[in-house]
């Protein structure tokens, strides 16, 4: 790892209330980095984290708005986003299946926009995905060369969100990591010039 790479540098994640967007934030400003994040809750699992809410900037915002992303991004000055934000009730009855892909698939695209639009400023996106775009498989642990098969409605926006990226001019990397190996630790490289990886 560079041990210095995080160190003063600005950052956007959306979803910054969320129990992995709390775990993420209180990891990067561990690391000195300048955390600022996007979410409709203001504190939400960062009072899980002491002191954690003094030590980053929360803009209130909606995911699913390409001005309010932009917004963030420019309040952050953010050289790296991670977007972590979305609807993460798994409902196999599908009981609220437009908010689910509004949230999840609507939001990613409008995160994506929004770096697009940022230019050359954001060095690296990542993209936070899901195990549970597998679905059932005889086999485990999962590898990311498995087919995508996602069986519900959260499952399926994570699939079309997967496929965001690629679709775009901006380079982005999806991680489909399971929430306890996320916790512990997140792994991404992105494309610019050269490869560079970075890991925590």
């Amino acid at each position: 790892m560079m041990s210095d790479f995080w160190n003063a540098r600005p950052v956007l994640i959306t979803g910054i209330s969320g129990f992995l967007g709390a775990w993420l934030a209180r990891t990067l400003v561990d690391r000195k980095a300048h955390v600022v994040g996007l979410d409709q809750d203001p504190a939400g699992a960062l009072a899980l984290h002491p002191d954690l809410e003094e030590q980053v900037t929360v803009v209130p915002g909606n995911v699913c708005s390409v001005d309010d992303v932009a917004h963030a991004l420019d309040q952050s000055g953010a050289r790296t986003c991670f977007h972590l934000a979305g609807q993460s009730i798994i409902d196999p009855n599908g009981r609220s299946p437009l908010t689910t892909f509004e949230t999840n698939v609507a939001g990613t695209w409008a995160t994506l926009e929004a770096v697009r639009r940022a230019g050359d400023r954001i060095e690296g996106t990542v993209v936070a995905s899901s195990n549970h775009v597998y679905g059932e498989h005889a086999n485990s642990p999962f590898d990311e060369e498995f087919p995508l098969h996602g069986t519900n409605p959260y499952a399926a926006s994570k699939v079309c969100a997967d496929a965001h990226p690629s679709e775009t001019d901006r380079t982005a990397c999806t991680r489909r990591l399971p929430g306890h190996q996320l916790s512990e630790r997140i792994k991404f490289s992105w494309r610019r010039e050269h490869d560079a990886g970075v890991a925590f």
